[in-house]
């Protein structure tokens, strides 16, 4: 049978209850503090976006062509979204800790402390993408032959570039993806290499015989005289 003398004295206990007041108000002031810091970051946020968007932000990216680097989404927009995001994250680390869950509060604070690295590694993604478009488009307005495959080797290079940094920010091991870009790349380099030499050897195969006949001449000419 059920002790009901152990029930009672462990639910009337003053420590209990103690703990039971402990925890719903550390879990009422977490959940203040989270309420609070969302509302600031929203505040935030939005007058992040409205002052950009005052001073031309969105209008400087739509007139480089930018726009479409971030899908033809409002710059303004999307760096007011990453302010919002960035500074609630930094509500929720206190919020958390008052909670005191034991590991559990140790693995979310985990977590959330990593969200301003994620944060930051989208941020220069995103970089990349604006930085390797406006390069490629850049190359391309040139007079050259093959422009469009040299524009699309430069944007690859530069988003690779961001992309590992974005990645290490992240906490990604990225050792090995980044020798086999550098093997891929030597390879390309080597294969461009040669191809530049043969094409400038067969451009001036007709010329550089017209150079030999011409020192052979003068050759025979002072052997002669």
């Amino acid at each position: 049978m059920i002790d009901i003398s152990f029930l009672r004295e462990n639910i009337m206990s003053p420590i209990l209850h103690q703990k039971i007041f402990s925890g719903l108000i550390g879990l009422a002031v977490a959940a203040v503090i989270i309420a609070l810091g969302y509302m600031i970051a929203k505040i935030l946020g939005i007058t992040t976006k409205k002052i950009l968007y005052k001073i031309g932000f969105d209008k400087y990216f739509i007139d480089h062509n930018l726009d479409q680097s971030i899908g033809k989404a409002s710059a303004s927009s999307v760096v007011g979204e990453i302010v919002k995001w960035y500074v609630w994250v930094l509500f929720m680390i206190p919020a958390i800790d008052i909670l005191q869950l034991g590991e559990i509060s140790i693995l979310l604070l985990d977590f959330v402390k990593w969200i301003p690295s994620l944060i930051l590694g989208s941020v220069i993604v995103i970089a990349g993408l604006i930085a390797s478009d406006f390069c490629a488009r850049k190359i391309k307005n040139l007079t050259f032959g093959l422009k469009n495959q040299v524009a699309l080797g430069v944007k690859l290079i530069i988003l690779f570039f961001f992309l590992d940094v974005a990645l290490v920010e992240v906490g990604l091991n990225i050792t090995l993806i980044e020798n086999t870009f550098l093997i891929i790349l030597g390879g390309v380099v080597l294969a461009l290499s040669i191809a530049i030499g043969l094409g400038l050897g067969f451009a001036l195969k007709d010329h550089g015989k017209e150079i030999i006949d011409g020192i052979k001449k003068d050759i025979e000419k002072s052997n002669n005289s």
